[in-house]
């Protein structure tokens, strides 16, 4: 069984040749598109495409018209194994729209170019998805895998169950108080009545009378202070406030993170700047056109919203600005696909989503 299965117009054999000598350096690669003697497509090349676990589909203007590259391209994103490849610009094929692909379109060929690189991540998470390769950094804008493993963990579990955890916890905390108070004035009430009723055995009876008359309306008036004061206590923590959690909308936009309190936090805009892509300069003019607070989101708070994209909904599996420069030339950015950070150079057009905080 090889780790690659490629598949690719025929006409392309050559542009393909320079990725499979690339790719042959790290994995078993099946490409060969002839069949042997008294063997059918199914028993030779189908045989290989259903065990491989992953299919790299090469596409071009040549095989986005091929019915083969199209069956086996269908074939492989109904099993999941399907990562495709842009050798020149085009528009995918139908059914094929939405999944997000590898472009080689500009510099093909050339593996130090930062599209390889993702190709090559974007191959091992399906030959082994639950780690990260150790890769080399690139020669020229290189995209920087400094967050590691930690990129492709599953994700953690949103911040606001813990937010609710603290305020059962709190509410817990306020009961039990207010308890041990009610238990403590009932405990000096029966004291009283207790004294009131040794005290009574030396007056006269109508005296002993009145002071249990006294003694059952301070009862009486106590009592209704402490449900009164329950009824019209506030509420403690952030139960004073609507009870947040990630993708409610708010502020203008759907929470993206919130913190330990849960009445502060990340707001995302509702959807992507328009455009769809834009250089650096322009991605952070462009949300900060927006007014009241909206900007483009520092590398953390990228990630944040990368973190909550499922919640908060209308994100691409492209690539998102940072407003964290790396240098004069390069700033940081992530890919939503697979979550991994790196930095490009500014004049690129990539993605962006406004956020604020409140």
């Amino acid at each position: 069984m090889a780790d690659i299965f490629i598949s690719y117009a025929h006409e392309d054999q050559e542009r393909v040749r320079p990725i499979v000598r690339e790719l042959e350096k790290r994995w078993s690669v099946f490409w060969d598109r002839k069949i042997p003697p008294g063997k059918t497509w199914e028993s030779s090349i189908g045989k290989a495409l259903e065990e491989s676990p992953c299919v790299l589909v090469v596409w071009s203007p040549l095989s986005e018209r091929s019915d083969w590259v199209k069956k086996e391209a269908d074939v492989a994103r109904k099993k999941g194994t399907l990562v495709p490849l842009f050798l020149d610009t085009l528009v995918l094929p139908l059914g094929f729209l939405r999944i997000n692909a590898v472009d080689l379109s500009d510099r093909n060929n050339n593996n130090a170019y930062q599209g390889f690189q993702l190709l090559i991540d974007a191959i091992e998470s399906k030959i082994s998805p639950s780690t990260l390769p150790v890769t080399e950094s690139l020669p020229k804008h290189g995209l920087a895998l400094l967050e590691g493993a930690a990129q492709t963990a599953p994700q953690r579990k949103p911040a606001q169950q813990s937010v609710g955890n603290v305020g059962f916890a709190q509410k817990n905390q306020l009961a039990i108080g207010v308890a041990v108070v009610m238990l403590v004035i009932l405990g000096a009430v029966g004291s009283m009545r207790l004294w009131s009723k040794v005290e009574n055995k030396s007056v006269s009876g109508a005296a002993a009378v009145k002071v249990n008359q006294e003694d059952d309306a301070r009862r009486k008036t106590t009592e209704a202070k402490l449900s009164a004061d329950k009824e019209t206590a506030p509420p403690f923590g952030a139960e004073a406030k609507k009870k947040l959690k990630i993708g409610d909308e708010y502020g203008g936009g759907k929470i993206a993170w919130l913190d330990a309190t849960g009445q502060h936090g990340l707001i995302a805009a509702k959807a992507d700047i328009p455009g769809p892509y834009h250089s650096w300069d322009a991605a952070k003019a462009k949300c900060a056109s927006l007014g009241d607070g909206w900007r483009l989101p520092t590398k953390g708070e990228l990630d944040k919203l990368y973190r909550a994209k499922c919640a908060v909904c209308g994100f691409s599996d492209y690539f998102y600005w940072s407003s964290t420069e790396y240098n004069a030339d390069n700033a940081w950015i992530q890919y939503f696909y697979q979550g991994i950070q790196g930095y490009y150079d500014k004049s690129f057009q990539r993605c962006a989503r406004a956020v604020r905080t409140f």
